[in-house]
């Protein structure tokens, strides 16, 4: 498994590094954003077929970056509904993934990460 791509984790490390307690932090795979020891973002890199959860959740064999983050109930649904480039993993109550690529809307992914900080610290 590869790292994500730099570009990606500093776009979404300076998001996260703008919300009240958020630690960066090396996970399991990828880097993902913590508030109160609560993951709210955590970004991936998808490539050949690794991480096979990922890869079966999101639909590919990579390359592929993708986002997850925690989503209100009435959000994941909607997000779920709309589909590509949004799907709905199965490892966490309120998780949503998104693929990031040239046509991802970073005015939505900061509304979407910011949103998860508030779930995740709880108000």
């Amino acid at each position: 498994m590869g790292a994500p791509p730099s570009d990606v984790v500093a776009r979404v490390g300076a998001i996260c590094a703008s919300l009240d307690h958020a630690v960066e932090h090396d996970a399991w795979t990828g880097v993902s954003w913590r508030v109160g020891g609560v993951t709210f973002a955590h970004v991936v890199e998808i490539a050949g077929g690794k991480p096979p959860i990922y890869s079966r959740v999101f639909e590919t064999q990579g390359p592929a970056t993708v986002l997850t983050f925690q989503a209100d109930e009435e959000d994941r649904l909607a997000l779920g509904q709309h589909g590509p480039p949004f799907h709905l993993p199965p490892w966490r109550p309120g998780i949503v993934g998104v693929v990031i690529d040239d046509e991802t809307d970073w005015d939505e992914i900061v509304e979407l990460v910011t949103d998860s900080h508030r779930i995740c610290r709880g108000g």
